[in-house]
Order: structure tokens, then sequence, then C-alpha cells
């Protein structure tokens, strides 16, 4: 299973994360620009794993992640993280950006 919740390097879409329960459901929420401020936005859907990639359906698109596992530098020195790279290119632009997890050893 995939950790439950990842969110966007270097968005220039916003900032997203997704939430993922292990029921299957998955909350996109994401800070939309608009007009010189953020707005907050929520999606919800559905999620599957196979252990390499990650499919995400939302009501009115869906995206494929695959999973990669690489370092990467904190403020702690270099960490493992879970690496989530689009596959295809989505109309709903926050799900052409990378997710991932650093974890903190």
């Amino acid at each position: 299973m995939p950790p439950s919740f990842i969110r966007t390097e270097h968005c220039s879409a916003g900032d997203a994360t997704l939430n993922l329960t292990p029921q299957g459901q998955v909350v996109l929420e994401y800070e939309k620009p608009t007009n010189n401020n953020f707005e907050l936005e929520q999606h919800i859907g559905t999620w599957f794993f196979d252990g390499e990639q990650l499919k995400v359906r939302l009501n009115h698109t869906q995206q494929a992640f695959q999973l990669t596992h690489e370092q990467r530098e904190t403020w702690r020195g270099p960490s493992p993280a879970e690496i989530y790279t689009p596959i295809q290119n989505s109309d709903f632009k926050v799900l052409n950006c990378t997710f991932l997890l650093i974890y903190l050893e």
C-alpha cells in the first residue's frame, strides 16, 4: 500500500496533497492560484496501487503515477523518499505534478 499522504514537489499548478485511504478513496486538495490569491479546492475519487503504479481516478479525470525510490536531501541529510511521477498528460494540471513522501529516519 502507498503512504496515506503524498504531496507535490515544486508544482507550478499549485501545492497539492493526495490522501489515500485503505478503503480505496482518494482526496485531492490543492491551492488553486486565483487572482493573486489561493483558493483551496478538493476533489474525491478512487485509487488503485499494484506496487509499481498508482492510479488515481477523480470524477472528471484520471492519472497514473510511476513509483520510484530515491534519496532526497533534507535538513538532516539524505533521506529515503517515494517519488510518484505522472505517466500521462492530464488536462487537470495538478495531476501532471510529481508527488512524493520523504521519510525522516
